[in-house]
């Protein structure tokens, strides 16, 4: 049987810079499981970008993606996401952030039922903000925040 892994990379500049031969190598990792295994990577990043773009990015790999048809056997989408940083700078609150996150998750699982259907499988991998010390009192001010959107 046939398996078609595709890395598919969406955000900001940490995703948009990071050199094609460090991506993870797929083809290494699922060769002990599966004899058949295709393997591809898709860079959507981009420099600057805020949560908020992703939507745009996943939109377009969805409209682009070549093998959307459903003629392999097995297929399985790892989404590997970094943005926040560039929002944190812009001084967006944590609610806002975690509103536009739940927006992202949702549609990257949108289709999730018709996708099971045609036997794929979405991964996310979300690499959230690397907090500096230049976010430190916008740090202080939000964490008893974010406290307690996560308790929600």
């Amino acid at each position: 049987m046939k398996h078609y892994i595709q890395l598919i990379l969406v955000g900001d500049s940490d995703i948009s810079r990071w050199p094609s031969s460090l991506y993870p190598q797929c083809s290494l990792i699922y060769s002990d499981l599966y004899r058949d295994v295709e393997t591809s990577v898709r860079q959507l990043g981009q420099s600057g970008a805020v949560l908020s773009d992703l939507i745009p990015q996943l939109r377009r790999w969805r409209a682009e993606d070549p093998s959307s048809d459903g003629s392999l056997c097995e297929r399985m989408n790892v989404f590997v996401a970094c943005a926040g940083e560039n929002d944190i700078g812009s001084g967006r609150s944590l609610e806002s952030l975690l509103e536009t996150f739940r927006s992202f998750v949702d549609e990257l699982f949108a289709h999730e039922e018709q996708e099971r259907n045609h036997k794929i499988q979405n991964y996310l991998i979300f690499l959230g903000p690397k907090f500096s010390l230049t976010y430190k009192d916008y740090r202080s001010n939000q964490t008893n925040k974010l406290k307690v959107l996560i308790d929600d």
